[in-house]
Formats: C-alpha cells, structure tokens, sequence
C-alpha cells in the first residue's frame, strides 16, 4: 500500500496527505515552499 493511500484510509483528504508526505520528507517547510 502505498503512503497516500494509508494516509487516506485514516481519513485525510488527498490534499492533506499530500501535504503531510512533503513535511515529512522536507521538514519544515513554509507554506509558499510547499505549494
């Protein structure tokens, strides 16, 4: 199962997780960085 995917089964949005998976990988990130 891929990470989006798991995120999504625990109830975030495909925004959210998308967004979640970039924090992680990146760290802290403004929100222009991550966009």
């Amino acid at each position: 199962m891929k990470v989006l995917e798991a995120l999504e089964k625990l109830g975030l949005t495909e925004y959210e997780s998308r967004a979640y998976t970039k924090l992680v990988e990146h760290g802290h990130l403004s929100a222009k960085e991550a966009s």
